[in-house]
């Protein structure tokens, strides 16, 4: 998972637009009437983000008894990610921008397409359209995530805003031997880190089906690097090959610890077997 800084909007910012974009009068004054409640709860939301205890928030039915749950959703639907609206190309593609590249920062591959609701809008709709619950994501990331609330702190899934686990590596694969052969990918910790930081990055490696589909990327890549390892083979043997993988994975680390390219090109290099694979 990729960090990204948080946001530089506010969610006075977005609800004020949001209030002046409604068409339904009494919804529109009473969304701008629960505006402080709201600019309270992002507080709060920030502090329990930095401290990794957003599991601990309460679930409500409405804000302040003004503004329910399906009132909220109408907010984020018909006018704050509604296609065509002011509201959306100021505010919520603004928020899709946030990650580099555009690429979806909670399984670092696929493309931006979404905003997902870090805690759900429909258990917390005075998070609703709160900049710091809005993470950019991709579709597949944003459907697998569940809708359940952790109960503890190691069973959060990892928030990009908040959560930077980049400092060492912990994605990390393993040959497996066939023909052709193949990668697994795994969630491994160092053995340093906390119970709690160590259980969200595999709870997140998990929750988002991450290992499927860093096999399948795997196993592309071992397909498209196949006659190019096939000629340094011919050429000087399986250690040029293992000189080559290495190689490819220093040039990613410059970049990061943690890609599924990393944790491919390092495994295959550390595999005599591979290095020695004649492929087809």
């Amino acid at each position: 998972m990729k960090s990204i800084p948080l946001p530089k909007i506010s969610v006075q910012t977005i609800a004020t637009a949001c209030s002046q974009s409604i068409a339904d009068v009494s919804l529109s004054q009473r969304l701008a009437g629960v505006i402080p409640a709201l600019v309270k709860a992002e507080a709060d939301y920030v502090t329990s983000g930095k401290a990794g205890t957003l599991y601990n928030i309460k679930k409500s039915v409405a804000i302040s008894g003004v503004v329910s749950v399906s009132e909220m959703s109408r907010v984020y639907k018909g006018t704050f990610s509604r296609k065509g609206s002011i509201v959306r190309s100021t505010y919520y593609d603004y928020l899709k921008l946030q990650s580099p590249h555009g690429i979806c920062p909670s399984c670092s591959q696929r493309v931006v397409s979404t905003l997902d609701h870090y805690l759900p809008k429909s258990k917390h709709p005075l998070y609703s359209i709160t900049p710091a619950n809005l993470v950019p994501s991709c579709s597949d990331c944003n459907k697998t995530k569940s809708s359940k609330q952790a109960k503890s702190a190691d069973q959060q899934i990892l928030h990009p805003y908040f959560d930077d686990v980049e400092g060492e590596i912990w994605l990390k694969a393993q040959v497996v031997t066939g023909s052709p052969p193949g990668l697994v990918f795994f969630a491994d910790p160092p053995a340093n880190w906390s119970s709690v930081k160590a259980g969200r990055v595999r709870r997140h490696f998990s929750e988002l089906q991450l290992a499927e589909l860093y096999v399948a990327n795997g196993g592309r890549l071992i397909s498209d690097i196949g006659h190019r390892l096939n000629k340094l083979f011919a050429e000087a043997g399986g250690d040029a090959v293992k000189n080559h993988l290495e190689e490819e994975a220093i040039s990613r680390l410059k970049k990061a610890k943690n890609s599924w390219q990393i944790a491919a090109y390092l495994a295959l290099s550390q595999s005599a077997y591979f290095c020695s694979y004649r492929h087809r």
